[in-house]
């Protein structure tokens, strides 16, 4: 036969002791919930800001392109042949980094001042030196710079800057200058 399963032996109670006046039952007040936390009070971060002898990164980039341009404008030379506006082949390598450092100085604006010498009539030439810097707009305009940042004015033969007793000196002022105005910067 089988015997019973066996049962674990029997416990004796502890003795009960009198309740204490401290751990008499009180009613529990509800356990205090987790703090939540709260976000940091958020403001717009700023950069630091610059010393006064620093520009602005805005400020400072619209400089260097306004100083790059103003630069290039300067060692560009544009010359014609007597009586033409056709622009000489090796004047356009010269407009063409013009032309690409003008499409990175938005808001600047370029007069492109047309010159002659003094052979000839000074209305005729005053003429010829308008079509010179109209042709010099209209290839800066091919190359991609827009028409509004672009001006052309005819001097003709009042701001020579060589003398025209010479045929070089007469080359020298048949020519194109470029002034530039430069963009705004922000602030």
């Amino acid at each position: 036969a089988l015997a019973p399963p066996e049962s674990p032996p029997a416990r004796s109670p502890a003795p009960a002791s009198p309740p204490s006046p401290a751990s008499a039952p009180v009613a529990a007040e509800p356990a205090p919930s987790p703090p939540v936390p709260t976000p940091a009070p958020t403001t717009p971060t700023s950069p630091p800001a610059s010393s006064p002898a620093e520009p602005p990164p805005a400020q400072a980039a619209v400089e260097a392109c306004n100083e790059a341009l103003a630069t290039e404008a300067q060692n560009v030379k544009v010359n014609f042949a007597n009586f033409s506006t056709d622009i000489a082949l090796n004047s356009r390598g010269g407009l063409k980094r013009i032309a690409a450092l003008a499409k990175t100085c938005p808001g600047v604006t370029i007069e492109v001042a047309g010159h002659s010498d003094n052979f000839g009539d000074a209305r005729i030439n005053k003429d010829l030196s308008q079509r010179r810097a109209s042709a010099v707009v209209q290839f800066l305009i091919r190359e991609g710079v827009a028409p509004s940042s672009l001006n052309a004015v005819g001097y003709g033969q009042e701001q020579p800057i060589a003398p025209n007793t010479t045929a070089e000196g007469r080359r020298l002022n048949r020519r194109v200058e470029f002034h530039i105005s430069p963009a705004r910067t922000p602030g």
